[in-house]
């Protein structure tokens, strides 16, 4: 009798210490947006961040797949974009060409863009006290032919939006290209999954009204070139950026609110590129549904690392949204959700699903 309750009292332990008491700043927190598109997701952005600090460590697991579909006009008007236009069947650019015609046009760049991003995402995050936290990011990429291509082609058909030539394009063909003067890059088949460049952030608190008030927080983050710039893993150099985040709780709702700087030094895989600091702006509200389950949206402006003119292209800020539900039990969360594009600029992904997991220590 005595050996059983000495079992009974172990389980019972066991199962108080499995179920930790979490503050909404270890359970809920900002929809983490993307930009997906190949050419701008190897810069550093950054990111939304909850300005409260969690009290426990915790992993996160975040999946993506983004599809990407760009053949901006510049692209178009050259002389293998009018004989791509005369084909009488679906078919791909000529990547030839097009080297050739920047080739002959040295201060102007070249690009398209048809493919699918698959990011798996294993971020770490530790507080220091009341005040400070502790992030480190290391993303694996991957880029493959576009298996969402019939479902956005539908959607697009059925809403009556301009299809952007998808329907003179191949599903699940990948097809991705930059050229600038005689250097060019190209990636016509599946690549990954590879390692991306590491992200270190440190966030401090500076101001908080009560428990349930307004918290406002500084950030600094340094990306590490650990991914191939040449495989568009990564950008091939050390950037630096600076963050402000606002986090404001009125009762069941939360609003987030982040402004970043970040400093973009070149990209190695186009050493000719021109490539420029950018602003990004991120605003999103969750709504919480008792202690389980959460709504969530975001919107994002992310400023262009690249500074390419021209009508709808990479020099344009880049404009995104996400919706999405977050489920929490106990030390454990899960979100799903879809991200697409607001304004099409030829500089963002189109659609995409994510899913997360987290867990705290």
């Amino acid at each position: 009798m005595r050996n059983k309750a000495v079992v009974l009292l172990v389980v019972l332990s066991s199962l108080a210490a499995a179920s930790v008491e979490l503050t909404p700043a270890d359970r809920d927190g900002p929809l983490r947006l993307h930009n997906e598109f190949p050419f701008t997701s190897v810069f550093l952005a950054t990111a939304p961040l909850d300005a409260r600090i969690p009290t426990r460590e915790r992993l996160e697991v975040g999946l993506s797949v983004a599809n990407i579909y760009a053949i901006p006009y510049a692209a178009i008007t050259t002389p293998a974009g009018q004989a791509w236009l005369k084909e009488p069947e679906k078919s791909t650019f000529d990547q030839a060409g097009l080297a050739e015609w920047a080739a002959g046009n040295g201060g102007r760049s070249v690009y398209l863009a048809d493919t699918e991003q698959i990011r798996l995402d294993l971020t770490y995050t530790r507080p220091f006290g009341r005040r400070a936290l502790v992030e480190v990011e290391v993303p694996l990429k991957a880029y493959s032919g576009g298996v969402l291509d019939p479902l956005i082609y539908g959607w697009h058909s059925a809403l009556g939006f301009a299809d952007a030539y998808r329907h003179h394009t191949p599903n699940n063909v990948q097809q991705v290209f930059f050229a600038r003067g005689n250097e060019s890059l190209a990636l016509n088949a599946a690549r990954g999954p590879r390692l991306g460049d590491t992200t270190v952030r440190g966030l401090y608190q500076f101001w908080r009204s009560g428990e349930r008030g307004m918290s406002l927080a500084g950030s600094a983050t340094l990306k590490l070139p650990t991914g191939s710039s040449s495989q568009l893993m990564g950008s091939g150099y050390v950037e630096g950026g600076l963050g402000l985040h606002a986090t404001q709780e009125l009762g069941r709702l939360t609003l987030y609110g982040t402004a970043g700087f970040n400093l973009h030094p070149g990209w190695a895989a186009i050493p000719s590129a021109r490539v420029r600091s950018a602003f990004d702006l991120h605003g999103g509200a969750q709504w919480r549904f008792g202690d389980r389950f959460a709504v969530l949206g975001a919107l994002a402006l992310y400023g262009s690392p690249l500074d390419e003119g021209g009508r709808r292209s990479l020099g344009q800020p880049a404009s995104l949204y996400s919706i999405a539900g977050r489920w929490s039990w106990d030390r454990y969360s899960v979100e799903f959700g879809m991200l697409e594009n607001i304004v099409r600029n030829n500089n963002s992904h189109d659609f995409g699903l994510y899913s997360k997991l987290r867990v705290n220590f």
